[in-house]
């Protein structure tokens, strides 16, 4: 599918979905070589974003809903993390307090170099976008 998309693997490629984590396991067969990136959240933070979100809150306004999606979730993130071979994790209290070091590991472990990423914008508020 990437390949009829255009790609022609002369350079790295990027698949950024919510989804990946009930998806993982063809990903994992189908790109064995790939580097995944797990993004890591504080629970109640977590919680409280779903709560406060008015299209996750569409989907349910209990916090027992939403601590059992969380658990359930980790468990696949887990699980891929357990499966593939390059993974590393970020956690997301790290980055919006600033600390962008983890970000800087990853970009140096798959070639990207950090400083050509626009880094202001990734800890500036203003850029982080709700539904």
């Amino acid at each position: 599918m990437v390949e009829r998309q255009g790609y022609d693997h002369a350079q790295r490629w990027m698949y950024k979905d919510v989804r990946l984590a009930l998806l993982w396991r063809s990903f994992v067969v189908d790109f064995p070589n790939a580097d995944w990136v797990i993004v890591r959240r504080d629970k109640n933070e977590f919680i409280q974003a779903c709560l406060n979100a008015p299209r996750m809150a569409a989907i349910s306004d209990k916090a027992k809903f939403w601590n059992q999606f969380f658990d359930e979730y980790n468990h696949r993130l887990d699980m891929l993390k357990n499966r593939a071979d390059f993974v590393h994790e970020v956690h997301f209290e790290h980055i919006q307090e600033g600390d962008l070091s983890a970000l800087k590991t990853v970009s140096d472990s798959i070639g990207i170099q950090f400083e050509t990423l626009n880094a202001g914008t990734i800890s500036d508020r203003r850029h982080w976008h709700h539904s």
